[in-house]
């Protein structure tokens, strides 16, 4: 080891302080450098195991992984474990359930009670029920959490008692996640199918704030319904109105203003519709009658009574034997042709509709009548079902637009004036470095001109000395100076004090 640290001294001896401290230096940081990389290339990566946990929740997963021996790391109200093991654990956890959202489900069944009463059966069912239905509702993606409360009503022998069971579903959802009416509708009935007797009208719906997203078919939801419906066919129309006007007056210039009045009912038509029935049609029913007579014997004719059965007064009148007749009738009744039409009318027919539209005075009221029929065109209005549209002139108030306006031109002027002088000081910065870099050319120029010519000779003795100077770079390139500066650093860390105390003694 002596020998080594003399080989250092002796190779150190031949650089400059400044040198000595910068290869000190540098090899400093690559052993700093090498032992942070492999600390960290040690060191796990850890990825989320579950998110957004409730503290039972949580503490139920970790209470698991510490079972397992498992390192994790919490951070808020999520839980992370190594990169590796995420899917594994995943999986296991979810056979043992866990976590349960705070719930229990139909494994509450797995340990039965051969004691348990009647009634705590009956409890133990609509808590597994309910709790099996919130852990459905929350696997949906904007569901945060769920909580599912069913009432079931107690059998009774009075038909006349109302027996239907009702149910109310609060959701807590992701931040800024909202539900639309079908995925409403589809908890709703998926809740519904679940109890026995329970009609999904029954079912209500609320947020986490306390808003209803669905509260039943009663009168006022319906209500809201309406209107909200109304209110939509009247945003439409409005709208494209509008773009109708501004294009006519010019924006800013007119407002338009529908009111609707629109039959939400759903109506189904059938109509029947019978013809007579033609030759060659489907016959309903068919009737032959036939109808013979033969007279090949003659006949006994007599005074009808007493007196015609004495055989002496019987008189006997010769038949002809080829006297016969015969009749035959057939009768077919047609059926009628039968059509059958059914009409369904969907909801949202307009009965009634009025337009309101003001313009500023500043229009030509020359144009204010081919406005009123352009609007009507396009609105599709119906005199005979009673529709108006009215086009008033009147002064708007632009004060306030006047205004925006004033605060706009004025924060753009002030734009548009700071640009220039960014542009001016870019420029003044160009030039200035572009005289700077004349003058400095305009003395390199002068220098070089006040230098002696150079010599054949010489221009080869300078480019030896170039090429002794790469040599020796590439000498001490290939030196194990570094090498030793680590391997005294890692063995010998008090020598390395010693030597780098005397090199800063020696720069100072």
């Amino acid at each position: 080891m002596q020998k080594l640290l003399e080989q250092l001294r002796r190779m150190l001896s031949r650089y400059t302080a400044g040198q000595k401290v910068a290869a000190l230096l540098i090899a400093v940081l690559l052993v700093a450098g090498a032992y942070l990389l492999a600390s960290y290339a040690g060191r796990p990566q850890y990825r989320v195991l579950y998110s957004g946990l409730e503290d039972r929740d949580a503490a139920q997963v970790t209470a698991k992984l510490d079972e397992l021996k498992v390192s994790y790391k919490l951070e808020g109200a999520s839980v992370l474990v190594p990169a590796n093991d995420v899917d594994r654990l995943r999986v296991q956890l979810a056979g043992e359930n866990i976590p349960s959202g705070g719930k229990v489900g139909f494994e509450i069944f797995d340990k039965a009670s051969f004691g348990a009463s009647d009634f705590t059966q009956k409890v133990n069912y609509q808590r597994a029920l309910e709790g099996e239905l919130a852990r459905t509702i929350s696997s949906i993606e904007q569901v945060q959490s769920a909580v599912v409360h069913i009432a079931m009503p107690e059998e009774s022998i009075f038909a006349s008692q109302d027996n239907s069971a009702t149910a109310s579903v609060l959701l807590s959802l992701r931040g800024g996640a909202t539900l639309d009416k079908s995925q409403v509708q589809g908890i709703r009935n998926l809740v519904a199918r679940a109890v026995e007797g329970l009609d999904p009208e029954n079912v209500s719906i609320v947020d986490g704030e306390g808003n209803p997203l669905f509260a039943g078919e009663d009168g006022a939801s319906l209500a809201a319904d309406r209107l909200q419906t109304t209110r939509s066919y009247e945003s439409y129309m409005e709208a494209s109105l509008q773009q109708v006007l501004n294009r006519v007056v010019g924006n800013g210039k007119g407002v338009v203003k529908v009111n609707l009045e629109l039959d939400l009912a759903s109506r189904t038509t059938q109509t029947e519709k019978y013809t007579p029935a033609s030759e060659g049609g489907l016959p309903s029913s068919q009737e032959t009658s036939e109808e013979v007579y033969n007279n090949g014997a003659g006949t006994a004719t007599g005074t009808p009574g007493t007196g015609s059965n004495i055989p002496d007064y019987t008189t006997v009148t010769p038949g002809s034997e080829n006297a016969a007749y015969s009749k035959r009738e057939s009768s077919v009744t047609y059926e009628n042709n039968r059509t059958v039409t059914e009409e369904t009318e969907p909801p949202g027919k307009i009965t009634g509709m009025s337009i309101a539209v003001l313009v500023d005075e500043s229009v030509d009221t020359n144009s204010v009548y081919a406005l009123q029929e352009a609007l009507a065109a396009a609105a599709g209005l119906d005199e005979r079902r009673g529709d108006t549209i009215t086009v008033q002139s009147v002064p708007f108030d632009t004060s306030y637009q006047e205004e925006v306006e004033a605060q706009l031109a004025k924060a753009q002027s002030g734009e548009k004036l700071w640009k220039m002088v960014k542009t001016g000081l870019l420029a003044l910065a160009a030039l200035a470095a572009a005289i700077f870099l004349f003058l400095k050319l305009k003395k390199v120029r002068k220098r070089l001109e006040e230098l002696p010519e150079i010599e054949t000779g010489e221009v080869y003795a300078l480019e030896e000395a170039a090429e002794g100077a790469r040599a020796l770079m590439g000498k001490a390139a290939k030196s194990p100076m570094l090498s030793s500066l680590e391997l005294l650093a890692s063995q010998k860390p008090d020598e390395m004090a010693r030597l780098l105390k005397s090199l800063m003694h020696e720069r100072g």
